[in-house]
């Protein structure tokens, strides 16, 4: 209780964002969308709930969470996930992300198809994405312990003096006191809903 955001560290460029930042520095990077849709927030009564740190870490993407209405039969997303310029009024959701998903209309979403909760034995929690511009696709996006998060890191996607800066970082900033978490994602092929919630988080959680 009681934490807030204080920085980002963009581990592509080991630079350091400030938390008043973070929207601006990071639009439209994979970083900035990982750190907007993978959390267990929700609105109950109008009023963001969750761990007081994830709702610091979400409020600075300035994106919006909009939970589905209970009219919304069919759709297939927990909840959607609008960037600052493409927000709505809350309790919209739009129908590009039903399960079908055909009409793609002319803005930017992200619905959040599968939730994978936080788990003290694995570190870590994961959430399942759509985004509608890119139908498809499925994103895969993971935040836990940095430790845990560069071990699911692939020699491709990060070497080992990339690996090196990033631990020479995270040992200053726990050093001084900071809690640290690590993010990180993979992009993978779209699959039906039906396929995907037969899938167990494994198969999401690797290779990133």
């Amino acid at each position: 209780n009681g934490l807030q955001l204080d920085c980002v560290l963009d581990g592509s460029t080991i630079t350091e964002v400030p938390a008043e930042e973070v929207s601006a520095t990071l639009e439209d990077s994979e970083l900035l969308k990982c750190l907007a849709c993978c959390h267990s927030l929700t609105y109950v009564n109008n009023e963001l709930i969750g761990d007081p740190l994830e709702v610091s870490i979400f409020e600075a993407t300035k994106y919006k969470l909009v939970d589905p209405n209970e009219d919304d039969v069919g759709t297939v997303a927990e909840c959607t996930i609008i960037p600052p310029s493409k927000s709505t009024t809350h309790g919209e959701v739009n129908t590009s992300l039903y399960e079908d998903g055909d009409e793609l209309m002319d803005m930017q979403e992200y619905g959040i198809l599968r939730r994978f909760e936080f788990q003290s034995a694995l570190q870590m929690m994961s959430v399942v994405v759509r985004d509608i511009t890119k139908p498809s696709s499925l994103f895969v996006y993971c935040k836990g312990s940095p430790e845990k998060i560069l071990s699911l890191c692939t020699e491709e996607t990060m070497s080992d003096a990339h690996r090196a800066d990033i631990q020479e970082k995270l040992t200053y900033y726990t050093q001084n006191g900071f809690r640290v978490l690590g993010c990180a994602y993979r992009q993978s092929d779209f699959v039906k809903f039906h396929q995907l919630n037969k899938m167990n988080r494994r198969q999401f959680e690797t290779n990133l």
